[in-house]
């Protein structure tokens, strides 16, 4: 078992026949804290994903999220995510992404 925070990419359904995805951060217990998991929403992503600061600046609230087929795409605001930077630069171990 990994002792350090991933993500974990999940289908929790289906919109308009295209699988719905949820993202949820799973932090491994440490010392005396116990293990924790929460759920990343659109305007956390591209930080909790990439490190990328200016993913920061936009998104929504939002926890879903849709499978395109070069990014994961909010189900809400539509925001864009690239499953290649996700794969390629493995800021955070994510399991899971879709193809």
């Amino acid at each position: 078992m990994s002792s350090e925070p991933f993500l974990l990419i999940e289908r929790c359904g289906s919109h308009r026949g295209e699988p719905i995805y949820i993202i949820t951060k799973h932090i491994p217990a440490k010392g005396i804290n116990p293990p924790r998991a929460y759920s990343i929403r659109c305007m956390d992503l591209g930080k909790e994903a990439l490190g990328n600061y200016k993913a920061e600046e936009g998104g929504c609230s939002q926890t879903q999220f849709l499978n395109g087929t070069s990014d994961m795409r909010c189900l809400k605001c539509g925001m864009e995510f690239s499953k290649f930077y996700m794969r390629k630069d493995l800021y955070i171990e994510i399991r899971g992404l879709p193809e």
